[in-house]
Protein backbone atom coordinates (compact mmCIF):
# COMPACT_ATOMS: atom_id res chain seq x y z
CA UNK A 1 0.00 0.00 0.00
CA UNK A 2 1.41 3.37 -0.94
CA UNK A 3 0.84 6.44 1.19
CA UNK A 4 1.21 10.14 0.43
CA UNK A 5 4.31 11.71 1.96
CA UNK A 6 3.90 15.28 0.70
CA UNK A 7 1.52 17.43 -1.31
CA UNK A 8 1.34 20.96 -2.68
CA UNK A 9 -1.37 23.08 -4.18
CA UNK A 10 -1.83 26.18 -6.31
CA UNK A 11 -1.16 29.66 -4.92
CA UNK A 12 -3.54 30.65 -2.10
CA UNK A 13 -4.51 27.02 -1.39
CA UNK A 14 -3.61 25.20 1.84
CA UNK A 15 -2.51 21.56 1.90
CA UNK A 16 -2.59 19.02 4.70
CA UNK A 17 -1.20 15.46 4.59
CA UNK A 18 -1.94 12.74 7.15
CA UNK A 19 0.54 10.02 6.16
CA UNK A 20 -0.77 7.53 8.72
CA UNK A 21 -4.31 7.48 7.27
CA UNK A 22 -3.37 8.31 3.67
CA UNK A 23 -5.62 11.38 3.57
CA UNK A 24 -4.70 14.58 1.72
CA UNK A 25 -6.72 17.79 1.98
CA UNK A 26 -6.57 20.80 -0.32
CA UNK A 27 -8.61 23.88 0.45
CA UNK A 28 -8.82 27.50 -0.59
CA UNK A 29 -7.03 29.73 1.92
CA UNK A 30 -9.13 32.82 1.11
CA UNK A 31 -12.07 33.97 -0.97
CA UNK A 32 -9.58 35.44 -3.44
CA UNK A 33 -8.04 32.00 -4.10
CA UNK A 34 -8.94 30.51 -7.49
CA UNK A 35 -11.83 28.08 -7.30
CA UNK A 36 -12.68 25.15 -9.54
CA UNK A 37 -16.14 25.27 -11.04
CA UNK A 38 -17.83 22.30 -12.76
CA UNK A 39 -16.17 21.67 -16.12
CA UNK A 40 -13.04 23.67 -15.21
CA UNK A 41 -9.55 22.60 -14.19
CA UNK A 42 -6.77 24.17 -12.13
CA UNK A 43 -3.05 23.38 -12.40
CA UNK A 44 -0.62 23.22 -9.52
CA UNK A 45 -1.68 20.16 -7.50
CA UNK A 46 1.20 17.81 -6.63
CA UNK A 47 1.44 14.51 -4.74
CA UNK A 48 4.45 12.44 -3.69
CA UNK A 49 3.92 8.82 -2.58
CA UNK A 50 5.97 6.12 -0.90
CA UNK A 51 7.61 3.92 -3.53
CA UNK A 52 5.17 1.27 -4.73
CA UNK A 53 4.34 -0.16 -8.16
CA UNK A 54 0.87 1.39 -8.18
CA UNK A 55 -1.82 2.67 -5.88
CA UNK A 56 -5.41 3.82 -6.12
CA UNK A 57 -7.28 6.54 -4.26
CA UNK A 58 -10.88 7.60 -3.94
CA UNK A 59 -11.07 11.38 -4.44
CA UNK A 60 -13.96 13.27 -2.85
CA UNK A 61 -14.81 16.71 -4.19
CA UNK A 62 -16.65 18.91 -1.68
CA UNK A 63 -17.94 22.46 -1.67
CA UNK A 64 -18.91 24.68 1.24
CA UNK A 65 -20.79 21.83 2.89
CA UNK A 66 -19.13 18.51 3.79
CA UNK A 67 -21.34 16.45 1.48
CA UNK A 68 -19.35 15.24 -1.54
CA UNK A 69 -20.12 16.93 -4.85
CA UNK A 70 -18.49 14.04 -6.67
CA UNK A 71 -16.34 10.98 -6.12
CA UNK A 72 -13.75 9.59 -8.52
CA UNK A 73 -11.31 6.66 -8.35
CA UNK A 74 -7.78 7.60 -9.47
CA UNK A 75 -4.95 5.11 -9.89
CA UNK A 76 -1.25 5.95 -10.20
CA UNK A 77 1.20 3.56 -11.85
CA UNK A 78 4.82 4.08 -10.80
CA UNK A 79 6.42 1.09 -12.46
CA UNK A 80 6.69 2.51 -15.95
CA UNK A 81 10.14 2.80 -17.54
CA UNK A 82 11.78 6.20 -17.79
CA UNK A 83 12.26 7.26 -21.43
CA UNK A 84 15.80 7.99 -22.64
CA UNK A 85 17.16 9.92 -25.59
CA UNK A 86 19.48 7.88 -27.86
CA UNK A 87 22.98 9.43 -27.77
CA UNK A 88 26.52 8.50 -28.66
CA UNK A 89 29.00 7.77 -25.86
CA UNK A 90 30.78 11.04 -26.64
CA UNK A 91 27.55 13.02 -26.26
CA UNK A 92 26.87 11.35 -22.89
CA UNK A 93 30.40 12.17 -21.63
CA UNK A 94 30.01 15.79 -22.77
CA UNK A 95 27.02 16.20 -20.42
CA UNK A 96 29.26 15.65 -17.40
CA UNK A 97 32.28 17.76 -18.34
Amino acid sequence: MCLPVSAAGPDQWVTSVDASSGMVFWGRAADTAPSILPGQSLDGFQLAFTREASCCYELHFVGLYPEPLGVEDVCFKCDRPVPVIPRTWGAVKALYR
